[in-house]
């Protein structure tokens, strides 16, 4: 029998949705942040627009980090004020206040993002050139001590061994069609860097609002032709996991997002990912 879709019908007057028989509020969509291209100011967050991309809250008035969103160029201060971002070279106390391509080192400084040798003191993996880190200073990606996949009867605590003594816990696949692929262990060394660095470095800044690296200006500025192979990288570890499953499975959500990524779509595909990369920087640290 052939499946029969729900009737789903849209009553303008009440902004409900009746879905199989039931009325549901209509969802309000996501209001677009600043640095991200929109069709009208309506559906950006400040409901202010410059150019083509939406505007966020102006210097010295009140921001949050849900709705008054600061303006490209701007940061959200302990005091809920958007302040200008603090210039590379110049002294900080938080990675927030830096411009958008630079975090706060050790030193007090802002320093542009991957600088950092091997073993030399670190407070945030980023600031090192092998964005990793270990024991307070910059450290090389070991290399995987074991197998990549691993069945759902191994006790995922810190069954990830790697060959510089280091363990890590494993991640359940809940979704996975083979009991024998349903954890991950990241493969911390094989995951390649150089254009994700490059990107972050040199195209963020004055681009993206301090939350939102990944925004249309600044993917506008790098080029749509070079963003897929940023984003293959910075979800390497979500693609790697997902080879595991059937290529007819509909669970191949981040293969195909980064597979159909089109230019002007940048929000869309970074808000929905939002739980994902919660998973991804657990992986990763």
């Amino acid at each position: 029998m052939p499946y029969i879709f729900p009737l789903i019908l849209t009553n303008i007057a009440t902004g409900q949705i009746c879905a199989g028989g039931s009325c549901i509020a209509k969802p309000t969509p996501p209001l677009i942040w600043p640095g991200h291209l929109s069709p009208n100011a309506i559906n950006c967050t400040s409901g202010k627009m410059s150019g083509s991309y939406c505007a966020g809250v102006a210097a010295n008035q009140t921001c949050d980090h849900t709705s008054n969103i600061c303006d490209v160029g701007l940061y959200c201060s302990s005091a809920n004020v958007c302040t200008a971002f603090i210039n590379q070279g110049s002294a900080c106390t938080g990675n927030n206040q830096c411009q958008p391509n630079c975090l706060c080192y050790p030193d007090g400084l802002c320093h542009v993002m991957f600088s950092l040798s091997l073993n030399v003191n670190a407070t945030d993996p980023r600031q090192c050139a092998t964005n990793y880190m270990k024991y307070g200073q910059c450290s090389k990606r070991p290399n995987l001590n074991g197998a990549e996949f691993y069945t759902n009867s191994t006790d995922s605590t810190y069954v990830c061994k790697y060959d510089d003594n280091f363990s890590n816990n494993g991640l359940c696949i809940a979704f996975s069609l083979n009991p024998a692929t349903t954890g991950y262990c990241s493969s911390l060394s094989t995951v390649p860097m150089s254009n994700y660095q490059g990107y972050m470095a040199n195209y963020t800044n004055n681009s993206c609002t301090e939350m939102d690296p990944f925004c249309d200006k600044a993917i506008a500025a790098f080029g749509c032709a070079n963003i897929q192979a940023v984003f293959k990288e910075y979800y390497y570890d979500l693609l790697r996991m997902e080879t595991a499953m059937s290529s007819s499975c509909w669970y191949l959500t981040t293969t195909y997002q980064v597979g159909n990524y089109t230019c002007g779509a940048a929000k869309v595909f970074v808000w929905g990912f939002a739980s994902i990369l919660a998973i991804l920087l657990v992986i990763l640290i």
